[in-house]
């Protein structure tokens, strides 16, 4: 299996940023972890559209600046890697 990432930008930040880029940085950011296979979304939206995940599948009614979620439950849970020095 190879990487899969999917990106979706909502149009009102289209201009400040390309789903290219962010496909760039997140591929540099798993190589660093040293993960060469696997499935990533990145979805640029809304406060409001934050907020109503956030309410509905953590239980924060807020905003956020990051949502995420596993793709998998249980023992096979991501941990992530050292720091570098």
């Amino acid at each position: 299996m190879m990487l899969d990432i999917t990106i979706e930008i909502e149009p009102a930040f289209q201009s400040l940023i390309t789903a290219d880029r962010l496909t760039a940085i997140a591929t540099d950011v798993l190589a660093e972890a040293d993960i060469a296979a696997g499935e990533m979304s990145i979805v640029v939206t809304t406060d409001d559209a934050v907020r109503a995940l956030n309410r509905d599948y953590r239980g924060g009614d807020a905003p956020t600046d990051v949502l995420s979620f596993a793709a998998r439950d249980g023992d096979e849970a991501f941990i992530l890697p050292d720091a570098p020095p």
